[in-house]
């Protein structure tokens, strides 16, 4: 059973043009490797999976972390992306454990307008209250609030009233959906992007981190928009735990938006880019360890923080 989902890849190539020239401010590459192509939510989206030829329902359902039916609750509109909240009703593959989660869509076309950027209108038509059939990657980064979902390759169904039109076609395709991915394993990690320590206990996380130093915040090297993200270049004063090469120097660390001031220091708990990175390689930028990982020196948490980089020696 194959099902091919016809498009141009001009239409993709316009998207990412008009979203290229609407933030003419986008952050420069850098002197280490780009942040920005690997944190970029838009680069790892699979809601474009579906705009090319020759794409299988197999192959769109090995990207999916979560299939389930699902009710429509309510919509946010955050300017560059909008935010779909679904309530859970029947897993098929996967699990959500939430009672509310978060399906993302990417502007493409974004407006500059006086009150902020607003993205094009959604492709999604979703009505509240009612269920869908919804074929998800999970997306988790520490930068955001929350983890969330990208429908994979346009996958979405609207479930009929009962005994309503189009009934013995939803099912249909559920059951399609169901038999063929039987036989696709789940990735691992189910999820894109890297998972971070989620805990607000100092000790916790600097025990689970690869990385406490103090450094000073020196320039920006940029940041994204779409991520809530800030970029700098930080001195290194001094290195309370590392794994593998110690960092020295400058070094790019990103960060959430407004946490830091330039010129200013901080203790921090750290962590590398990617799920796997190679010790005798150092990191071409860091990233915090968990939501809670930035500290001024005279914090009071700091001795718990330092203590516990001290026992990881």
């Amino acid at each position: 059973m194959k099902l091919r989902i016809m498009a141009t890849a001009s239409a993709i190539l316009c998207g990412m043009f008009l979203c290229a020239c609407m933030f003419p401010g986008d952050p420069p590459v850098s002197d280490s490797a780009n942040p920005s192509m690997q944190f970029s939510d838009t680069e790892s989206t699979r809601q474009l999976v579906g705009e090319f030829n020759d794409i299988t329902l197999e192959d769109m359902l090995a990207l999916s972390d979560s299939i389930l039916e699902a009710q429509f609750m309510y919509e946010e509109d955050c300017g560059l992306y909008r935010l779909y909240y679904f309530k859970p009703i029947n897993q098929i593959r996967g699990r959500i454990d939430e009672p509310l989660f978060a399906v993302r869509y990417e502007c493409r076309a974004v407006e500059l307008t006086e009150n902020g950027p607003k993205g094009e209108k959604p492709p999604y038509n979703f009505k509240t209250q009612r269920e869908y059939l919804l074929v998800l990657e999970r997306f988790v980064s520490v930068t955001q609030p929350m983890d969330f979902y990208l429908i994979v390759g346009g996958l979405e169904f609207e479930k009929p009233l009962e005994n309503g039109e189009g009934t013995n076609v939803y099912f249909s395709k559920l059951d399609e959906i169901r038999s063929a991915v039987k036989d696709v394993p789940l990735r691992s990690p189910a999820y894109t992007g890297k998972d971070y320590i989620r805990s607000e206990n100092p000790a916790e996380i600097s025990k689970g981190s690869d990385y406490v130093l103090k450094v000073r915040i020196a320039e920006s090297s940029g940041g994204s928009a779409h991520n809530d993200t800030e970029w700098f270049f930080c001195d290194i004063i001094e290195v309370y735990k590392y794994r593998g090469v110690i960092p020295e120097g400058k070094v790019e660390i990103i960060f959430p938006s407004d946490a830091v001031s330039q010129g200013d220091e901080y203790i921090l708990m750290l962590t590398y880019p990617d799920n796997e990175w190679p010790d005798d390689r150092p990191a071409p930028f860091y990233i915090m360890s968990s939501k809670n990982s930035i500290y001024r020196p005279d914090d009071p948490a700091v001795e718990d923080i330092l203590r516990e980089a001290e026992q990881a020696e």
